[in-house]
């Protein structure tokens, strides 16, 4: 026999840190290095479908959340990113620029193929109305 809850979707509305914006933006932040674009959508869904209160506390509470998790997280990454290099005894500096090359090229290639599928299924709705 299987209990119900394990049949439960999981969504962000479900998770007991939404009732604490600061908490939650904290945690958030930390699990992500890539903070401005990941933070302008995260804002512009979790506002615009009501997730969190819009008050000015909410939002302010929030704001601080996310600065603190990005500070805090981007320390972590610098430490621990530091400590591999020089632990390690590492050579990367120079294949670092061709490995950020790489990264950013395979992410804005994976942007434009999103926004082209995303444009040519919109048109296809519009044309079947």
């Amino acid at each position: 026999m299987t209990s119900s809850a394990n049949h439960q979707n999981v969504s962000l509305s479900n998770l007991i840190l939404i009732q604490y914006p600061f908490l939650l933006a904290v945690f958030l932040n930390l699990l992500n290095f890539i903070q401005w674009p990941y933070w302008s959508g995260i804002y512009i869904y979790l506002f615009r479908t009501a997730k969190l209160d819009d008050q000015i506390k909410t939002t302010n509470k929030f704001i601080l959340g996310a600065l603190l998790g990005t500070g805090l997280g981007m320390f972590l990454f610098a430490h621990v990113g530091q400590f591999l290099i020089e632990a390690n005894q590492l050579k990367i500096s120079s294949y670092i620029n061709t490995i950020f090359m790489i990264l950013f090229l395979f992410l804005a290639t994976v942007q434009t193929v999103k926004f082209i599928y995303k444009n040519s299924f919109f048109n296809q709705e519009i044309k079947r109305l």
